[in-house]
């Protein structure tokens, strides 16, 4: 019988806390990332984006969402956490698939694991 529970974190193991490493199943052959850019009279949705585009945070009113639909490319998610200063422990969280749902509020982003 095989043990589930530490199986999918072998790979995490000894590694030091903010480590980009994948924890959980790789499910998508590709990464993509999903950007829109929303604010009460516009909307950029920009989908399928293979390599990361030289993208600049708006200024408010605006607000951005990111999405990335497969967390195998661990390098795109460090890019992404450099560029908009993701917090080195949140990259991990993104790069576990065996989280939790929840919500973490930070001083210039909200970071949340839906499942």
């Amino acid at each position: 019988m095989k043990n589930f529970l530490f199986q999918s974190r072998r790979g995490k193991i000894g590694a030091q806390p903010g480590a980009m490493v994948l924890v959980g199943e790789r499910k998508q052959p590709q990464v993509k990332v999903e950007i829109t850019t929303y604010a009460a009279d516009s909307c950029d949705y920009r989908s399928n984006i293979a390599t990361l585009p030289e993208f600049d945070l708006p200024s408010p009113p605006y607000i951005t969402w990111i999405n990335v639909i497969g967390l195998h490319d661990a390098a795109i998610v460090e890019e992404l956490g450099q560029r908009f200063h993701i917090h080195p422990l949140t990259q991990e969280d993104i790069l576990n698939t065996d989280q939790r749902p929840k919500a973490e509020v930070f001083d210039d982003y909200i970071f949340m694991v839906l499942k």
